[in-house]
């Protein structure tokens, strides 16, 4: 596994080209690759030999609870994306997936996200590419809502195999954290069930069922979540994908993008060590 970077995680708003000097220079193996199939393959990989980065993950191009509208747009872009994503060696594709439905009851959300999800994974499939499924903890979250839908990892493991080989977890840490999960369930995994992975930490002062969705800090941070147990279960499964920081810091948001990036890419770092 290494260490990746993705710009929006972090809350900077900088072309992605700017953001390839600052992660080769604060320990980063990986970037994620905004891909535009308008843009040639060697465009790309161009970049990243010259900052010596591999390539990471990108969300999908729709989520399985927009419009039709919406989703059929995506999916007529997806074979487009996934070819180039295959010449630049970008197979990892992923997307969340809402604990709720005010409009759907579990069954009806199941057969919805199958139907939608589907089509992207067979597509996908043509193309070498793996789509990463993330489940959210958080029961804050879920309050207010009418129908609950998948948010452990073994629910979101469910609907996984329900789409085919090519389909596996989005790993959040926090997500992970949240829904009460703990290292063995981490250790009944293997690579492939794996195709994506985000760590970052808990607010303090808070129990776990009072964390909200939006609301992290920098891996390792505050010590809420087990990142140590967590990063070194990903190790003993044979994880080989990109690890990348997902804090949601409102803190960063401020810093010139230079600051930003050194201080998550030194909080990488020391959970690397753990």
């Amino acid at each position: 596994m290494y260490a990746c970077l993705n710009a929006g995680n972090i809350g900077l708003k900088i072309r992605w080209e700017e953001c390839l000097p600052l992660a080769q220079a604060n320990g980063f193996e990986g970037i994620d690759v905004p891909i535009d199939p308008q843009q040639s393959a060697a465009y790309y990989l161009d970049h990243l030999a010259r900052h010596n980065l591999k390539p990471g993950g990108m969300a999908l191009p729709f989520s399985p609870a927009d419009s039709d509208e919406r989703v059929s747009a995506g999916l007529e872009r997806l074979p487009a994306i996934c070819a180039r994503a295959q010449e630049i060696g970008q197979t990892r594709f992923y997307i969340w997936i809402m604990p709720f439905s005010d409009t759907l009851d579990r069954r009806a959300n199941f057969k919805l996200h199958v139907d939608r999800l589907g089509k992207a994974a067979r597509i996908m499939q043509d193309y070498g590419c793996s789509l990463g499924l993330e489940f959210i903890g958080p029961k804050t979250l879920r309050a207010g809502h009418r129908y609950g839908f998948l948010r452990t990892m073994d629910e979101m493991l469910d609907l996984c195999d329900a789409l085919g080989e090519n389909t596996g977890l989005l790993l959040d840490a926090y997500h992970w954290w949240t829904s009460l999960g703990v290292i063995d369930d981490l250790l009944r995994l293997d690579n492939r069930q794996i195709v994506y992975v985000h760590i970052n930490d808990g607010q303090p002062g808070l129990a776990v069922d009072e964390q909200m969705d939006l609301v992290r800090r920098l891996p390792g941070e505050t010590g809420k979540i087990d990142i140590g147990g967590f990063m070194n279960a990903l190790r003993k499964v044979g994880y080989d994908g990109p690890v990348v920081p997902e804090p949601f810091e409102v803190k960063l948001h401020a810093l010139p993008p230079a600051e930003a990036v050194r201080l998550v890419g030194e909080a990488v770092q020391k959970v690397w060590k753990l």
